[in-house]
């Protein structure tokens, strides 16, 4: 399983072509309606401009719509702060994840991390330091994390967890 590198929701750039693709080719169902209901191929230039024009903008704004949900859903699953997957993604990942393990009889770890002492790093330091503290430890848990296997969360304020399923 791979949590990181090809989450269906978060990397999207080869999904999208075929999404295009499909779309302009289900955006041409204007034309193919007016052929199918007349039994005619349209021969006024305006009538098939017009077609072809509306399907052009129709393909622009639903490829826009798609891509701005995919920006949402992105946003939702992901900590602002640290790029690491949230709560919610992780409850969800979790739940997915323990499934599998026992489905396929493997094991899965789980890293609990909490970062000591931080509220007296904000008091003393300002929540700007602390802010960096915790791009920091997210930076880190990126970094050894086992790319395509392991997924990092920031579940809480100063409180992270990393799941590692086997391979």
């Amino acid at each position: 399983t791979n949590l990181m590198g090809k989450d269906k929701h978060l990397n999207l750039a080869a999904e999208d072509r075929g999404f295009s693709l499909s779309l302009y080719l289900l955006l041409l169902v204007p034309l193919a309606a007016k052929i199918i209901g007349t039994g005619q191929i349209p021969t006024d230039t305006r009538e098939v401009m017009s077609l072809v024009a509306m399907t052009a903008i129709m393909g622009f704004f639903v490829n826009y719509i798609h891509k701005k949900h995919n920006q949402v859903l992105h946003f939702s699953l992901t900590d602002t702060l640290t790029g690491l997957y949230n709560r919610r993604k992780f409850q969800n990942d979790l739940t997915s994840e323990v499934t599998r393990a026992e489905r396929m009889g493997t094991h899965l770890l789980m890293a609990f991390i909490d970062v000591d002492h931080f509220k007296a790093v904000n008091d003393k330091f300002g929540h700007w330091k602390g802010d960096l503290i915790l791009e920091s430890v997210g930076r880190l848990l990126q970094k050894f994390a086992r790319q395509n296997f392991d997924a990092c969360y920031r579940i809480g304020g100063d409180e992270f967890v990393i799941l590692m399923p086997a391979q």
